[in-house]
């Protein structure tokens, strides 16, 4: 009986009770009975009278209560089933306008009659597990039939409940279909962005390929053609031709380098680098740019800065590149300077060094409320800037995340009319390879003399100086520095009074297209050119030093390339005819033999016929690519044995394609345009490498055999003076003057058991057998430092015997090599 039987059948009993008491008071009224059983009688009657009325208020609540509820369940804007044995008991109105069913027709219908057939199995589990009490999700998505037959998406939140005495679910329907539909579009969105993603990839991949390629040519056919012997009007344009070449690639690199960044693919390497000598290169690349706009350029690197680091040079050479190449761009006159310092802000770990990098210029500058723009990407300050200097505003967008990358911050500091000032921070961990920095050959202790007006210029000369420990007076005027004596001048050219009583390094600017007027220059004058760097100073001051007569104005030197150790027989597979071309010159140049294919078949049936040292090897090419190419040469390899050196060279240069090349069994990857530099080291890496190649042994035993019977390398010692048969002889003559010393002082300072003594003879030694690429003596040199770095004397007794034996064959070497040089001259 329910509820509302309850309450009927007590109210009849009430009403009846009623009666009963009205009647027996009645009778009372005109019987004899005692009149304490009568009040008692009303008593317990007015008592059941109150229960009666107070079970009447219940009741109505009770309805009050049943009324509300069932408003709110038939108006409610979900469907509200209550379902038991799979068998629908309740519904409300709602199901007519979600469902098209009237509720009275859901009831005893199976609730599994509604669901699309698909759904069904995944409905009824959850509705099984969750009566069994398990923990599935109460709410989900599925697709229920509305009448007519059509699907229709609805969400369900269930509840276990008690109805009639037996376990049953709750549920509310929710109609979902419009968020499905709008998550749908949402996902198809998402995948139109993707695919439109991955077509940004290939047209990036395509324009790569398609523009490194002539790149390739135009960059490698020119310096070819710097090579060869030029007149100096000649050099100068095809220098400007190369600039505008590597400008152009930089651009090309700007914008891979953002896809890069924007996918998060830039991961940046450690390895130990020359800190000068990587400013030096990217101040020299930019430096015709700033000598055609009559720009004073000026690279400033504090004396207390280290020179070798271990960090991602690249990556901050292209920072720097950005910042330095902006920096000259957006001005017009005055200067622009690159300042590097030691942050005394910054607290770097042990073994590490912070340091702050500035650009200043004196440009247009950038209005305050345009200098955070600047950094974002295709935006520039104004749009005027872009139509009259250029560029695609990706720039300093990605040197600000580069530096971020490096840990550090790229600020700026500009007033509009006075310039601007780029600066940022980054750690950098110490190269145990040296701890001393310094010149690699010993001019310690020199007094010079620094002549120049410009206070940038004159300060980064005396930095430079300081750094090699030569004791520098810089002046404005040549009468500053009164009586005073000097072992070096080193004047600014448009200098007065220059003192003639000490070698000079007269420095002078460089001359500009067109210009072939020779710079006028006093007699035994050695001439460095504008911006002054690490590496052109040095050689100045050790020219000076040797007495050089340098009174007329030094014939271009002719960018010779050196031959190879030893002869490799290399297998060039590329289609493109400038590609070809390019490669088989620099590669004849050096000595190496190279024989050509066009394509991957051609390839595999040559490797089969005859024994090559290596091969060079393209990716795209009609017919079969580089990639499949190499994995047959593998395959075949595999089944035969042995194994050739394959390097990808390649217009490719996004993420993923070097480690392609290698996951395809290449050896390393060399990327368009090549610089011979790098194609020659890389190839002669792999190729005259011990091993299992299938060429012939007989070139790597020459190999062994020619650094056995010679303790320098000729070539690379003429390659590190830039191919310079002078300077080379001059070089040698201080390291055969200054050898005998230094093996003198190290037997004495260890000895004496002066240990950091010998460890700076040691380095210095190292350093200076660097210039001969005498890498038996710098190895041994390097093995004396770190024993006497360590206090290990007594082993750097028995190095020293063994360094000096060698050295003792070495010094007849080089006076050999020195008078051979001298009788071709």
């Amino acid at each position: 009986m329910d509820l509302a039987q309850a309450i009927a059948a007590w109210t009849l009993t009430a009403l009846a009770l009623a009666a009963v008491t009205a009647i027996v008071a009645r009778r009372w009224r005109h019987a004899s009975q005692p009149p304490d059983e009568v009040a008692e009688l009303r008593r317990r009657c007015a008592e059941l009278e109150a229960e009666i009325a107070r079970q009447a208020a219940t009741e109505q609540s009770l309805q009050h209560s049943v009324e509300k509820y069932r408003a709110l369940v038939e108006h409610a804007n979900d469907v509200v089933l209550i379902a038991q044995d799979g068998v629908m008991k309740f519904a409300n109105p709602r199901t007519e306008s979600v469902l098209g069913y009237r509720h009275e027709e859901l009831v005893s219908m199976p609730f599994t009659d509604l669901i699309v057939p698909e759904d069904r199995a995944m409905v009824l589990d959850r509705y099984l597990r969750r009566l069994q009490g398990e923990d599935v999700p109460s709410r989900y998505k599925f697709r229920i039939l509305a009448r007519g037959g059509e699907p229709s998406w609805v969400e369900i939140n269930t509840l276990v409940v008690q109805w009639e005495g037996r376990p049953g679910s709750l549920c509310f329907l929710r109609d979902v279909n419009d968020q499905v539909r709008a998550e749908e579009q949402i996902r198809e969105a998402q995948a139109a962005a993707e695919e439109a993603n991955r077509a940004k990839s290939r047209f990036l991949a395509n324009m790569s390929h398609e523009l490194r390629t002539p790149m390739n040519g135009v960059i490698g056919l020119t310096e070819l053609t710097l090579s060869t012997p030029l007149a100096a009007e000649q050099r100068s344009y095809l220098d400007g031709v190369l600039e505008s070449a590597e400008f152009m690639l930089s651009l090309i690199n700007s914008i891979l380098d953002f896809s890069k960044i924007e996918a998060d693919k830039i991961t940046l390497s450690a390895a130990e680098f020359r800190l000068r000598g990587e400013l030096s290169d990217t101040i020299k690349i930019v430096a015709l740019r700033a000598a055609e706009k009559g720009l004073e350029l000026a690279c400033d690197v504090r004396p207390d800065v280290p020179d070798y680091l271990i960090g991602d040079a690249a990556r901050l050479r292209q920072v720097l590149f950005n910042l330095v190449g902006n920096a000259i761009k957006f001005t017009a006159q005055g200067e622009v300077s690159l300042i590097v310092e030691r942050d005394a802000s910054a607290a770097a770990d042990a073994g590490g060094v912070a340091l702050r990098f500035t650009v200043r210029d004196t440009g247009i500058g950038i209005p305050a409320e345009k200098q955070k723009l600047v950094f974002e990407a295709f935006q520039q300050a104004d749009d005027s800037i872009t139509r009259q200097y250029g560029g695609t505003g990706l720039g300093l967008a990605i040197c600000r995340q580069l530096v971020e990358l490096m840990g550090g911050k790229l600020t700026v500091e500009s007033r509009p009319g006075h310039g601007s000032e780029f600066a940022f921070s980054v750690e950098f961990a110490l190269a145990r390879a040296a701890e001393e920095d310094g010149a690699p050959v010993d001019v310690r202790g020199l007094r010079a003399l620094v002549v120049d007006g410009h206070p940038v210029t004159r300060q980064a000369i005396v930095d430079m100086l300081l750094a090699w420990r030569i004791d520098a007076t810089a002046v404005d005027f040549a009468s500053e520095a009164g009586d005073k004596t000097f072992d070096l001048v080193i004047a600014d050219s448009r200098a007065a009074d220059i003192p003639s009583s000490a070698p000079l390094v007269l420095v002078v600017a460089r001359p500009r297209p067109g210009d072939t007027r020779e710079a006028a220059a006093p007699a035994g004058a050695v001439l460095v050119t504008r911006p002054v760097t690490p590496s052109d100073l040095l050689e100045a001051v050790l020219r000076a030093r040797a007495g050089a007569n340098a009174g007329q104005t030094p014939t271009p030197v002719t960018k010779r390339i050196a031959e190879a150790a030893i002869s490799l027989r290399v297998l060039l597979v590329e289609d493109n005819a400038i590609n070809q071309r390019v490669a088989i010159s620099w590669l004849e140049k050096r000595g190496h033999r190279v024989v050509l294919a066009t394509g991957g078949q051609q390839a595999i049936d040559m490797l089969a016929g005859a024994p090559f040292d290596a091969v060079l090897m393209d990716l795209e090419m009609p017919g079969m690519g580089g990639v499949e190419a190499t994995a047959r040469i593998r395959a075949a390899e595999a089944d035969g044995g042995g194994r050739i050196p394959i390097i990808a060279m390649t217009a490719h240069a996004l993420p993923g394609d070097r480690e392609r090349c290698l996951a395809a069994g290449m050896d390393d990857y060399l990327s368009k345009p090549v610089r011979p530099a790098e194609l020659f080291a890389t190839v002669e890496r792999f190729g005259g490498r011990d091993g299992d190649s299938r060429a012939e042994p007989r070139l790597a035993m020459e190999a062994r055999q020619h650094a056995a019977d010679c303790l320098f390398d000729r070539d690379a010692a003429l390659e590190s003076v830039g191919g310079d048969a002078a300077l080379l002889s001059e070089i040698i003559d201080i390291f055969l003057a200054d050898c005998p010393k230094w093996l003198r002082d190290l037997e004495a300072t260890i000895g004496d058991q002066r240990g950091d003594e010998a460890r700076r003879l040691a380095h210095s030694l190292k350093n200076s057998a660097g210039y001969f690429g005498a890498s038996s003596i710098r190895q041994q040199a390097f093995a004396l430092e770190e024993a006497a770095r360590d206090g290990r004397l007594d082993e750097a007794r028995d190095m020293l015997a063994a360094l000096r034996a060698d050295l003792e064959r070495l010094l007849p070497e080089l006076a050999a090599c020195r008078d051979d040089l001298a009788c071709r001259e």
